[in-house]
Formats: C-alpha cells, sequence, structure tokens
C-alpha cells in the first residue's frame, strides 16, 4: 500500500549520483524507508542510473547486531544474491567459473559450512521465497562441486579477500550501492568503520548511501580520504505531503473520499498536519494514523472530524 503512495523527498534525484553520501532525514523511520525504496527501485531498475546497480542492504539489525561491519555487509550480500538466486537461478551458471569460485567461498564462509548452506537455502526457498524447497538444489550441487575441488575453503580470510567476495555481481550489473539506515544508538565506532571501509570498497566499484537521523552520529569525520559527502538534510514539501495523505486515505476508503472530506469546513487542515510533521513523511502518517483513530475513539462518532480532535492529535 505504502508503494503505491509513495512520493520521493526533495532531493532524492542526488542518490542517482554514483559517488559515497550520508543523507539526514527528519526521523530513523524516514531512513527505513527511504533505504527500502531505494533497495526497491534499484532492484526494479527504476532509477535513471548511469550504469545498472546492484544493491547490498545493509539492514539497520544486521550492523548493530554484528560486531565487525564488514562481516555485516558480507553476511547481508550474501541474502541479497540469494534473494537475486530466487527469481534468476540460472544467474549463478551465467557467472565466470573465477565469479562462482568467489560465490562459493562467500556463501559457505558466510554459512559456516556447506552442509549448513545446504539447509539454509532449503529452508529459505520454502520459507522465505514460498518456492519449492529443492529449489536452489541445482545451484547447491554447482557449489558443493566447486568446495569439493577448493583447499581451505572453510578458513577465515583476510579482510581485503573477504571484501573482494563483494565484487561478483549478478549478470549486467556495473556497480553496487551499499544502503543502509541509521538510528539513534547506532554506535560512532560502526559508524567510523563503515567509513573506514569505504574507499576500499569503492576500488570494487561499490558506493555507500547511507541514511542518517538528525544529528544522531557524530565523531567521524565524513569528508577527507573516504570522500564521502554529506548532502543537504532531504524532506518531503508540503505539497508532496498532502497528496500522500488524499492518496493514502482514497485508497483506504476504496476510491471513495479524500481526506479532506473527513474534516468539513475546518480551515487548511492538509496544510497544518504537514507543518507539524516538519517534512518528514513518517511523522505525517503518524498523525494521520493517530488523527483517524482518535476520532472513531469518541463516544459518539460524528461524520466530520472535530476541530477538538485535530488540536490534540497535533499537541501530541
Amino acid at each position: 500500500m505504502l508503494y503505491k503512495t509513495w512520493l520521493p523527498p526533495i532531493g532524492w534525484d542526488k542518490l542517482e549520483t554514483p559517488g559515497n553520501s550520508i543523507v539526514q532525514f527528519e526521523t530513523s523511520e524516514d531512513t527505513d524507508l527511504c533505504a527500502y525504496y531505494l533497495v526497491y527501485f534499484l532492484r526494479q531498475r527504476k532509477l535513471s542510473l548511469p550504469l545498472p546497480t546492484f544493491p547490498i542492504n545493509l539492514t539497520y539489525g544486521a550492523a548493530t547486531e554484528s560486531g565487525d561491519i564488514a562481516d555485516a555487509i558480507l553476511h547481508t550480500y550474501t541474502t541479497d544474491w540469494f534473494d537475486f538466486l530466487s527469481e534468476n537461478r540460472e544467474a549463478f551458471e551465467k557467472i565466470s567459473e573465477t565469479d562462482q569460485r568467489m560465490l562459493t567461498e562467500l556463501f559457505i564462509w558466510s554459512a559456516g559450512s556447506y552442509l549448513a548452506l545446504h539447509s539454509w537455502m532449503l529452508s529459505r526457498a520454502k520459507m522465505i521465497y514460498a518456492l519449492d524447497e529443492n529449489y536452489f538444489v541445482p545451484v547447491l550441487h554447482r557449489i558443493q562441486k566447486i568446495a569439493d575441488e577448493t583447499q581451505n575453503l572453510n578458513d577465515r580470510p583476510g579482510l581485503p579477500k573477504r571484501l573482494s567476495w563483494l565484487a561478483v555481481r549478478p549478470p549486467g550489473y556495473e556497480q553496487s550501492y551499499l544502503v543502509g539506515a541509521t538510528h539513534q544508538d547506532y554506535t560512532n565506532l560502526q559508524y567510523e568503520n563503515l567509513l573506514y571501509l569505504t574507499p576500499f570498497l569503492n576500488e570494487y566499484h561499490i558506493y555507500l548511501k547511507l541514511f542518517v537521523p538528525g544529528s544522531s552520529v557524530s565523531g567521524a569525520d565524513p569528508g577527507g580520504s573516504t570522500a564521502v559527502t554529506r548532502s543537504k538534510p532531504m524532506y518531503w514539501s508540503t505539497d508532496s505531503l498532502r497528496q500522500v495523505l488524499d492518496d493514502r486515505v482514497l485508497k483506504a476508503s476504496g476510491n471513495r473520499f479524500p481526506f479532506l472530506a473527513l474534516l468539513g469546513t475546518m480551515d487548511d487542515p492538509e496544510g497544518r498536519l504537514a507543518q507539524a510533521a516538519n517534512g518528514s513523511l513518517t511523522r505525517l502518517l503518524r498523525l494521520g494514523h493517530r488523527l483517524i483513530e482518535r476520532h472513531i475513539q469518541q463516544p459518539e462518532v460524528t461524520k466530520y472530524i472535530s476541530e477538538a480532535t485535530f488540536e490534540a492529535t497535533l499537541r501530541e
């Protein structure tokens, strides 16, 4: 539902430019939302990029649960490849033998062993992708053959070797965006380590797109040798927020009425809600949801939302 009412924030087009960038938003929910949609649009190839770009989806959970940000990226890249193979199983056979070997190393390292990988991929086929449990078996047979021919496969290689696995992209992709979102408790150390890795990732044509809420991270210089630019804060215009409100209510009502139909003759309610949202799409959606929730919880539900209910919602 939310995708159908998606409108990009001001400055979104700058994300289509190759290069590393840190983008500030009003809330951590906004960072999650924009990271999700950037990954989605990259997967659907809906952005006007000069080169086909594969997304590496560094989720907040993966970044904070791992003690090593490089390992978090690699584990997330493994599941990104699984996601791709779930719709393009033949892609594994289409990459070079060298890339097949490197991908085999990544998959087995990430799983811990070939047997664990086998179980993991069969489970994901059924539970995550709703496919036949044996969907990945042809890929696993090829991986097992490569594993049998490769020495020291279960050893933990050094960082340069592990990062080189990220250079293996699906056929047709020429660069990658590492897309991540931070929250208030995303530590400075993790942030600094991510910036430290950035120039090494750039050698493999992998560019950082990091979304941060407010001033949640500090203590690290985003410029200098890492060549990371901090863009101007992104936000949604009042007109965009008005349109999202109307679209959401229209769809929720089965296209029977727009948002304004709930508010009678109230003075500029959409503008007042948009102002209270302060450029944040997720804050606007919370306010809209709370407004309707508060209205239907009244002892006597009236046709229109009252001014008192509206004002009480804005004060929350």
